[in-house]
C-alpha cells in the first residue's frame, strides 16, 4: 500500500480489523510490514493478537519501523478458525522522505 502520500514515510500505531460477525471467539494474527523501495526486504513486526468479538484494535506503537510500502498480514494458527475480513482501518503517521 502507499496510501497517503506515496514518497513519504509511513509509522503504523494502529491496525483495526472489519470482520463478519460469527458465534465463537478466535484469536486473529496481524503483522505490519514496511520498506523503502520496492527491491527492499519486507521488515515485520511481531504478529499481534486481535481477539474476535473482545478487541478494539492491535496496538503496533511498539514496532518503531518505519517506511514508504506498507503491508498487512492478517492469518490464524488455527485451521478451523471460521473469519473472515471484510476490511481494516490503519492508523498511522506520517514523516519525511528518503
Amino acid at each position: 500500500m502507499t496510501f497517503g502520500t506515496p514518497d513519504r514515510m509511513k509509522r503504523i500505531s494502529d491496525v483495526i480489523p472489519e470482520l463478519a460477525e460469527q458465534d465463537t471467539v478466535s484469536e486473529l494474527m496481524v503483522q505490519v510490514g514496511v520498506r523503502n523501495r520496492l527491491s527492499d526486504d519486507i521488515r515485520w513486526s511481531d504478529a499481534v493478537p486481535f481477539t474476535i468479538g473482545v478487541s478494539e484494535k492491535t496496538d503496533f506503537n511498539g514496532f518503531r519501523k518505519e517506511g514508504k510500502y506498507v503491508r498487512i498480514r492478517f492469518y490464524s494458527n488455527l485451521l478451523t478458525s471460521p473469519w473472515v475480513l471484510s476490511g481494516y482501518t490503519i492508523k498511522y503517521e506520517e514523516g519525511g522522505t528518503r
